[in-house]
């Protein structure tokens, strides 16, 4: 997990954008950003649906973070697109759904 937030972290722009031009996602390697955040996210889904307890409950905010990360995926196309439509389905509520 700590890959996954250091990389989401080497990843982010550093510096303010010199002009409107540079300004396009305020990340260094958006597609690394992204991606790493994913991963993160994979991961801690893995982890609570291993958790005794009241996995619905641990999903809740997974779910909310995860839509974000799923719409950024999805606009980078290619892979991150593939990584997407499996997330969906991992954070899905139904059972169907992730079918």
């Amino acid at each position: 997990m700590k890959c996954y937030q250091i990389a989401a972290f080497l990843s982010r722009r550093r510096t303010q954008p010199k002009t409107p031009e540079e300004d396009d996602d305020g990340c260094e390697d958006y597609w690394v950003n992204v991606s790493a955040r994913a991963g993160e996210l994979w991961l801690r889904i893995g982890i609570v649906s291993m958790m005794d307890g009241d996995v619905e409950k641990e999903m809740e905010p997974l779910r909310k973070e995860g839509a974000i990360i799923v719409k950024e995926c999805e606009g980078l196309g290619g892979s991150l697109q593939a990584v997407a439509a499996v997330l969906t389905a991992c954070l899905s509520r139904e059972f169907l759904v992730s079918k």
